[in-house]
């Protein structure tokens, strides 16, 4: 199989690169060693409608059951289709920002720790974070922009009844798709270590974990 090709890092790339190539040694010296949970972006955006696919299932079935006699249809007489999928990629910013606010919450340096960017090639924007953070804290900011932006609103569409919110809630619990895979790495990776540190790839899609 050949050997995917690397893309071309970013100067600000570069420098989260070297400042996790000193992290890196300075936990290796201490006894750790690190294990990469990591995929390819184009891997990521695959993988994402397996993984938030059984989700937004599961929403679908509530969604007709809470609400039998309403179409799940977009009315586009009433709808304004750019409006909608303009408001969609300004959550996504929005959905990237969350990572930000919940990890520098969690960081011992805070928001200082927290960085964004976008990958041009994906049309893909994104936020890391910039210290090894406890299990915990990994989950819970990979989870959060999912949470907040995609199934509480939908929970909120379904008990209303309100097509558009949940068609929006649907395709931001898709945009959430690759956390998931994230956060099912971090839950599958089984480790007898005492000591775990989990920190975020500064330039790939997933993480690292120090364990000793």
């Amino acid at each position: 199989m050949a050997k995917e090709k690397q893309r071309k890092l970013t100067k600000a790339e570069q420098k989260r690169k070297e400042n996790f190539e000193a992290i890196q040694g300075k936990l290796e010296a201490e006894g750790y060693h690190m294990v990469e949970l990591t995929m390819s972006e184009l891997a990521a955006n695959t993988l994402a409608l397996f993984s938030a696919g059984p989700f937004i299932i599961v929403m679908i079935v509530l969604f007709k059951v809470l609400n039998p006699g309403l179409e799940l249809e977009l009315d586009f007489d009433k709808v304004n289709v750019g409006l909608f999928f303009l408001f969609f990629f300004g959550l996504i910013v929005v959905h990237e920002l969350i990572h930000g606010l919940t990890w520098g919450l969690c960081a011992e340096s805070g928001f200082k720790a927290i960085a964004f960017g976008f990958i041009v090639q994906y049309i893909t924007p994104y936020c890391t974070c910039s210290e090894p953070l406890k299990k915990r804290q990994m989950i819970l900011g990979a989870l959060m922009p999912t949470i907040v932006l995609g199934f509480i609103p939908g929970i909120v569409a379904m008990v209303i009844g309100a097509v558009p919110m949940f068609y929006m809630a649907c395709f931001l619990v898709l945009g959430g798709g690759g956390d998931l895979m994230v956060v099912a790495k971090i839950l599958m990776y089984k480790s007898q270590a005492a000591k775990k540190l989990y920190y975020d790839h500064p330039y790939k899609v997933g993480l690292v974990v120090f364990e000793q």
